[in-house]
C-alpha cells in the first residue's frame, strides 16, 4: 500500500486496499476501520480497479463497498461512496 494523494484537508488516500484484499483475504470491514481510526481514506478508484481486473463482478464490488462503508462510516458516506464507485464502473463498462 502506498499513498496515491492528499485530500484538500490533508488526509492521506491509500492505494493498495484492493490488493490487501482481494490477494491477502483482509476484509474491507476491517481496513476501513483502520483507515477511520488512522484518519486514512481509500483510493476507491484504485480498489475498483483492481476488483474488476481480479475478475470480480461489478455488482459485487459495488454491493461490497456499500455494505463495508455503510458499516463503517454510516449510510451518508457509503451513499456518496456507491454513487462515485458507479461513476468507475462506468468507465470500466
Amino acid at each position: 500500500m502506498k499513498v496515491s494523494a492528499k485530500t484538500p484537508e490533508g488526509r492521506a488516500v491509500i492505494s493498495g486496499v484492493g490488493t490487501l484484499c482481494f490477494t491477502h483475504g483482509v476484509p474491507l470491514e476491517i481496513v476501513l476501520g483502520f483507515f477511520k481510526d488512522n484518519d486514512l481514506v481509500v483510493d476507491w478508484f484504485d480498489y475498483i480497479r483492481t476488483a474488476l481486473l481480479d475478475g470480480h463482478n461489478p455488482r459485487t464490488v459495488r454491493a461490497r463497498i456499500d455494505s463495508s462503508t455503510a458499516d463503517i462510516y454510516g449510510g451518508v458516506y457509503a451513499k456518496e461512496v456507491v454513487s462515485r464507485t458507479d461513476k468507475v464502473l462506468a468507465l470500466f463498462a
